[in-house]
């Protein structure tokens, strides 16, 4: 159960989090979407494809930086805070998935 603290925290964090992960993320499929516009172009093909394509990589790019943003907050929470309930339930989680190099 959260307490007052932690959901405040939580919607003071939510909003740039997932602003700064939309950014990344079209910063990330930048290139390869002009690279797509240019060959639909090429080849005459619908521009809806492109944006079915740069869909379904999303989920990769994502899946590559997460994870290591999760190790490095534990990474942090370990050095700064060590022995609190955080930084056990974050060591507990990067035990349980490790982060694949």
């Amino acid at each position: 159960m959260l307490t007052a603290i932690d959901r405040y925290l939580a919607r003071l964090i939510a909003l740039p989090l997932l602003g700064t992960l939309v950014i990344a993320a079209m910063l990330l499929v930048l290139d390869k979407m002009l690279s797509l516009f240019d060959f639909v172009a090429a080849e005459g093909g619908p521009v809806s494809v492109v944006w079915r394509m740069l869909a379904n990589m999303l989920p990769e790019y994502l899946s590559l930086g997460i994870p290591a943003e999760a190790q490095k907050a534990a990474a942090v929470l370990g050095r700064n805070y060590p022995g609190t309930k955080w930084y056990e339930r974050s060591y507990k989680l990067m035990q349980q998935h490790p982060v694949k190099s």
